[in-house]
Formats: C-alpha cells, structure tokens, sequence
C-alpha cells in the first residue's frame, strides 16, 4: 500500500506500542511485528513526502529510517527530488552500514550537498570506509556529522565485539585529499 502522507510528529522512543505492558507476553511479539511492518511501509512515504517541491533543506531526523529506506533516498540524492537540497539531516534513523553505504554511492555523484548530518545511525567501521571513500570524490560537501555511532566497534572472532580504527582511519585518509570538507564530528563514536 502507498501511503499518501505520514505524520510522525510528537512522542519519544519509548512511546513504542512494543513498550507498553502486556497481560500476555506472547502479544508483545505480535505488537512488534505490526509495529517493525508499520516501520518499513511508512519509511518510503515520510520520504517521499518531504522531499515534495524539490526543496533545499530536508530533516528526516528521528523518523525511524532503517537501511533498507536508504537506497530510495540515494535516487532522490541522485538526481531525482533532492538533486538541489544542500542540507540533509538524518540524525537519530537506524540506517546502519547499509543504508551509510547507499548514501555513499549518492554523494559520489552529488554535485550540491554541503550538509549531512548522520548522527546516532548504528554507523559501523564499514558504513564509515563507504561514507570515506566517497568524501575522496565529493567536492561539495563541507559538514559532515557522525557523531554517536558505531565508527570503531567491529567484530573479532566468534563474533566478538572489538574496537577498531578502521572506520575512523578511513576517513582520516579521505582528508588528505578532500580539501572541500570543513567540519567534521565523531564525538562519541
């Protein structure tokens, strides 16, 4: 179903159906379930609308984005709706490695965004070697916020969790020949 307009306005995290109590801990499962089919239909809607009238600043901050939304918004990065939108904040999404490696391939071609805010997205070492080697070819893009993300969690053996530099040296090498860049956050990640 293709939704016409989505309204997210208001709440906080924990104001989650999945969070409320439950007299049969069996429902909560069923709840989360409508709640994560909600998540993923709505995502391409909230996108497609706030990217009505090609404008130049969109905020798609906190609207429970996931991966799998990113490549709809890379197209429109691309050269579709937002082909002259300059700041782009996505701060607060769950847009991981998958959705960061998306955005990446739309800001190697992207010739107008100045601004990215990709703040608290669960950005791993490899969402940031994505998003570094597209900052060896953009030549836009002054602001680029990552703070709060996963830059140098990795995983060792048998799944371990580790931390690694990899995502952060990866982008420290994409400094060294992008000179259009001009603030950086990772605080935090």
């Amino acid at each position: 179903k293709r939704f016409e307009k989505v309204d997210f306005r208001g709440g906080e995290e924990n104001d989650m159906p999945e969070q409320g109590a439950f007299s049969v801990e069996a429902d909560r499962a069923v709840v989360k379930g409508l709640q994560d089919s909600m998540i993923r239909a709505f995502g391409p809607a909230v996108i497609r609308q706030k990217c009505e009238g090609k404008p130049k600043v969109v905020n798609l901050s906190q609207k429970m984005l996931l991966a799998e939304h990113m490549p709809v918004l890379a197209r429109q990065i691309e050269g579709g709706a937002l082909a002259e939108c300059t700041l782009l904040h996505l701060n607060g999404n769950s847009i991981g490695d998958e959705g960061a490696k998306a955005l990446a391939s739309a800001l190697r071609v992207n010739g107008v965004l100045t601004e990215l805010q990709l703040g608290y997205n669960n950005i791993g070492p490899t969402g940031a070697t994505a998003l570094a080697d597209a900052l060896k070819v953009n030549a836009v893009l002054k602001t680029l916020e990552l703070s709060s993300n996963n830059l140098c969690k990795g995983k060792g053996m048998f799944g371990r969790e580790i931390h690694t530099a990899k995502g952060v040296k990866a982008i420290a090498s994409a400094l060294k020949v992008n000179a259009v860049l001009k603030e950086l956050s990772l605080w935090s990640s």
